[in-house]
């Protein structure tokens, strides 16, 4: 009787056999059907041994790294003074009608201009004048705050053009109401997040003294652009760039009063409400102006 251990043995030796004329006949190996070519850089590859470890010298990567497009060298804008002077062609009828349309307003209602003057830095006068507006004043003040929108869009046209920003295309009139438009879009949106703050938040009444306060210092605003307005559009272009310095200045300045007026009027919620002021800080005042300057910057090129 043939012992179990020289079965196993010879199996053994069977599978070394088998499995050793299988590596040298691989069925799946199709190394020789390639050219000559190929079939010496595929052997020079499964020669070369590569150690997983082994960190390459910089060098030796920065002469492998190829780039797969062409590369663009972005080119940084810088403001330079245009010396160019404003096409002419519809700058006459525009004034006129800007000068048209504020004396329309003062025979509509002469008083108005001395109350907004005086409702900017006095509190007092500033309620009194926003419970006369809705039966008095509603007329005027709608008007006061399309001129003041145009005249700040015509500002903002000759800073443009003169510093060679190109924001929008096509003739004077047609850039000019774009920039209206724009302005105006802008503004009602803020009026609007304004609103839906004072209905979320118990503020409803400081808030409404606070867009009321807005509405007049911007209508200050327009008032004060008027002429320098006129002026930019007629002025020898050697002294542009001082009243354009003059009216970024009045325009920053009243700005800034109107924000310390707002934060008058909401001081008792300021260091109450801490993190809710904050929040309304950064969300409805930060950051839709840094998303419009991004926007002014992606679009111009600077």
């Amino acid at each position: 009787m043939v012992k179990p251990g020289r079965y196993i043995l010879f199996l053994l030796i069977w599978l070394g056999l088998f499995l050793n004329g299988s590596q040298a006949q691989n069925p799946f190996d199709f190394a020789n059907r390639l050219p000559k070519s190929k079939q010496d850089s595929l052997i020079s590859l499964t020669t070369k041994s590569f150690n997983p470890f082994d960190i390459p010298n910089k060098r030796e990567v920065k002469k492998r790294l190829q780039l797969t497009g062409p590369t663009h060298e972005k080119t940084v804008k810088s403001l330079q003074f245009n010396k160019q002077a404003i096409p002419q062609e519809n700058l006459f009828w525009l004034n006129f009608s800007v000068i048209f349309f504020i004396a329309f307003i003062s025979a509509i209602s002469r008083s108005v201009f001395k109350k907004i003057m005086d409702s900017l830095f006095n509190f007092k006068k500033l309620k009194i004048f926003q419970r006369e507006v809705v039966n008095f004043f509603l007329v005027p003040m709608v008007l006061l705050s399309v001129f003041w929108i145009f005249n700040l869009s015509l500002f903002l046209y000759f800073l443009c053009h003169y510093y060679s920003i190109e924001l929008f295309a096509g003739s004077l009139s047609s850039q000019i109401f774009k920039t209206f438009g724009c302005v105006l879009v802008i503004f009602c949106i803020k009026h609007l997040l304004w609103f839906f703050v004072s209905r979320v938040f118990p503020i409803q009444k400081e808030m409404d003294q606070f867009q009321f306060s807005v509405v007049n210092f911007h209508i200050a605003v327009g008032l004060f652009l008027l002429p320098i307005n006129l002026i930019l559009c007629y002025i020898p272009v050697n002294f542009i760039q001082f009243f354009l310095v003059l009216g970024i200045i009045l325009v920053s300045s009243i700005f800034m009063f109107r924000a310390i007026t707002g934060l008058i009027l909401g001081s008792k919620y300021i260091f109450a409400a801490n993190f809710h002021f904050l929040l309304y800080l950064c969300t409805i005042e930060i950051a839709p102006f840094l998303v419009l300057l991004k926007l002014i910057i992606v679009l111009t090129g600077f």
